[in-house]
């Protein structure tokens, strides 16, 4: 073989012709190169692995913490109701009229002074009957109460914690903590519940509400109670309805009721015997804080370590605890770690080899650059891997593709995780089989409606994903392939289910200061107790019957609980004036639409609620005040509203006159067509003479007899 020439050798030269003396690879350098990769790997797999495993960790905590919080807040939310209701019941005794008087004449038996409020000489002018002759009366309306609401037992002490009246205790004397009870609500002026105890009958929770002298002038609520009313409540169905198993609850999780009993706690246990049982509960740090964070300790039943929150029920020495059995909440944790030492694991012995390999390849050139191209190549494919997986995992709107057929074609990894199915699983199947029969009509009625128009359509639907209804906002539009043919449909999901939640929190609240302002409008008034709820009743029936939209009827309601507002700012003498009243106090009264307008006219309902209540008082003839606005200017809201108050005020009794029948009210308003709009009217005959209607009417006539 001849040598080669010079022009052979720059040709070689020009074609990159490697050199296999300058490719060498160098033994020692080539070792100390795979040595510091191997370490740098070891090193950044180890940090990549307890990095990943503190943040799991923590995020295990806070996810955990979370549920347990919500889960053990929801019960205490139910037991604050019930105290709530129970408190509403016993009120409907302790604070009426009857036994207040009564107390306090039990109270001037004792002290033979003038009642709060009242001057010695309207004390001596009562003609009332003496204490001894009204304790049986009184005693057969306890019982009945007793009977009626299915208490075990009522008694009535006096200051001095001496039992008055006793009703429903067939064998045994009211308890000693019963009177402790009672003594706190008399000095604390306040409704206060005792600890859970053993009865008789039962499991049950006392109650005492103190009961306070009648309200005769601006002083009496400076009075201290007359006596104070102990109900014994029975409480084991009620515990063990608050302890029954919670839908959202796994398994391994378990709810413990909790009280505070001196300086130890028990726990209830209304189905077990004996039902309270000490234990030694120090979570909620004596009662210092309203709920506890996280911790993990031995479970109060006994059993194994457990995750627990505590939250204390508002107005009463219990807590609501929450356990979740340790081995089994941190399962997930551990299998990750798992999966994560393997993986990273694997991924080391896959890159120990790749190195491994390549440093083989570097003996030879052509290997070399072989294995640069290709290395640089697979980074590229990498990167775009990366880059494309790491927007398609942050989008957290589901998308998907279903063909014509409607089968799924495609989902992202959030729509996957939302129905908890794999991807690869998800291809193949329908609405059906994702989201239940019910559901996939309504989705298929979109379908439709997108591919009927060709455009984007969005709806709202609720969807139960993971044993949670959530409300989705549904984008569908119809995907074209190059010759521009539907060949399917894509949907676009988000989940607004917090931004409902929170609509209806807003609501909660209006509706909660609405409730607040209608009560210090009755408070002023007497004769307008229930007026602003029957006026919203018959009203959105009105409502109803003519066709009005969701926004009318909302409109209405909350309109006509604050239509009363303005009288705040009247004087109660006036209002309770009997007989007829001047033109000047009249011309008084009718300023109360602007007072209402000073209150109301900056609050933001997000509905017509401010000119709804400002023209209520027009009239179609121009005759109404407060601008003597007609026909078609006044509001259908207002014209609806006018008529009803006339109507509830005219079927209320009033100190200057007696009530009236519906039929005559209605007919009186009729003959006032001119004034009232007769489809109003006819449509208020419908409501009056509907079950509802009727029921409303009779509860109105049945509130005004004690008052008779």
């Amino acid at each position: 073989m001849s040598e080669p020439t010079a022009a052979t050798a720059a040709d070689d030269s020009l074609l990159g012709e490697p050199d296999s003396k300058q490719f060498t690879p160098k033994p020692p350098r080539t070792m100390l190169f795979g040595t510091v990769a191997v370490v740098v790997i070891l090193a950044a797999a180890a940090a990549l692995v307890g990095f990943g495993m503190q943040a799991k960790e923590r995020q295990f905590r806070t996810d955990l913490e979370r549920r347990l919080m919500i889960l053990a807040t929801g019960r205490s939310e139910l037991v604050t109701a019930w105290l709530d209701d129970t408190i509403q019941l016993g009120n409907r005794v302790a604070q009426s009229d009857f036994f207040r008087l009564f107390a306090q004449d039990v109270e001037g038996s004792h002290t033979a002074t003038p009642a709060a409020g009242r001057t010695p000489a309207a004390v001596e002018g009562l003609d009332q009957p003496t204490v001894a002759e009204q304790i049986p009366l009184m005693t057969n309306v306890l019982t009945d109460f007793v009977a009626n609401a299915g208490l075990h037992g009522a008694d009535l002490l006096d200051r001095r914690g001496d039992v008055v009246l006793t009703a429903g205790r067939k064998k045994a004397p009211i308890a000693p903590d019963q009177k402790q009870v009672g003594a706190a609500a008399i000095a604390k002026a306040a409704a206060q519940f005792g600890p859970a105890r053993l009865s008789p009958q039962g499991l049950v929770v006392d109650l005492a509400l103190p009961i306070f002298p009648p309200a005769l002038n601006d002083d009496a609520h400076k009075t201290k109670p007359e006596a104070v009313l102990v109900l014994e409540v029975p409480a084991g169905d009620r515990a063990a309805g608050f302890l029954g198993a919670s839908p959202l609850a796994e398994p391994w999780e378990k709810l413990r009721l909790i009280q505070k009993l001196g300086n130890g706690y028990e726990e209830v246990l209304p189905k077990a015997t004996p039902p309270l049982r000490p234990v030694p509960f120090t979570d909620a740090a004596s009662g210092a804080t309203p709920r506890s964070a996280l911790v993990e300790r031995p479970a109060l039943g006994g059993g194994g370590q457990v995750y627990a929150v505590a939250v204390k029920v508002p107005g009463l020495e219990w807590w609501v605890v929450q356990e979740a059995a340790a081995d089994q909440a941190y399962a997930e944790v551990s299998s990750y770690n798992r999966t994560v030492f393997g993986f990273v694991g694997l991924v080391v012995v896959v890159v120990l080899v790749a190195l491994g390999a390549f440093w083989w390849r570097l003996v030879s050139v052509h290997n070399q650059r072989l294995a640069l191209q290709f290395r640089s190549l697979a980074q590229q494919f990498k990167a775009q891997k990366r880059f494309l997986d790491s927007i398609n995992n942050t989008i957290v709107d589901l998308i998907s593709l279903k063909d014509l057929g409607g089968s799924y074609r495609y989902a992202n990894p959030a729509f996957a995780r939302a129905v908890d199915q794999p991807l690869d699983a998800i291809v193949g199947m329908d609405d059906d089989a994702l989201f239940g029969p019910e559901a996939a009509h309504r989705l298929r009625q979109s379908d439709e409606q997108a591919l009927a128009t060709g455009k984007a359509v969005t709806s709202d639907e609720q969807l139960l994903l993971g044993a949670r209804l959530h409300y989705m906002q549904l984008t569908k539009i119809p995907f074209r392939s190059g010759d521009d043919t539907v060949q399917g449909i894509v949907s676009v999901a988000r989940d607004i289910t917090e931004l409902v939640e929170e609509q209806k929190k807003r609501e909660k609240a209006v509706k909660q200061m609405v409730l607040a302002l209608v009560h210090a409008i009755e408070l002023r008034d007497p004769y307008l107790a229930g007026h602003s709820q029957r006026v919203a009743v018959f009203a959105t029936g009105i409502a109803r019957q003519l066709n009005a939209t969701p926004q009318q009827v909302a409109t209405l309601e909350i309109a006509a609980n604050l239509s009363q507002i303005g009288k705040l700012s009247i004087s109660r003498s006036l209002l309770n004036k009997p007989g007829r009243l001047t033109q000047e106090e009249i011309r008084t009264i009718q300023g109360h639409v602007e007072h209402t307008a000073a209150v109301l006219r900056n609050i933001d309902f997000e509905l017509p609620v401010f000119e709804a209540i400002y023209q209520m008082n027009e009239r179609l003839d121009g005759s109404g005040y407060p601008r003597g606005i007609k026909s078609e200017q006044i509001t259908l809201e207002a014209r609806i509203l006018a008529a009803c108050d006339v109507f509830c005020a005219r079927v209320e009794p009033r100190s200057y006159r007696p009530e009236i029948t519906a039929d005559e009210a209605i007919d009186i308003l009729a003959s006032n067509a001119s004034r009232y709009d007769e489809q109003v009217i006819a449509a208020l005959r419908v409501v009056a003479h509907s079950p509802e209607g009727i029921a409303v009417l009779q509860h109105a006539l049945q509130a005004q007899q004690p008052q008779e």
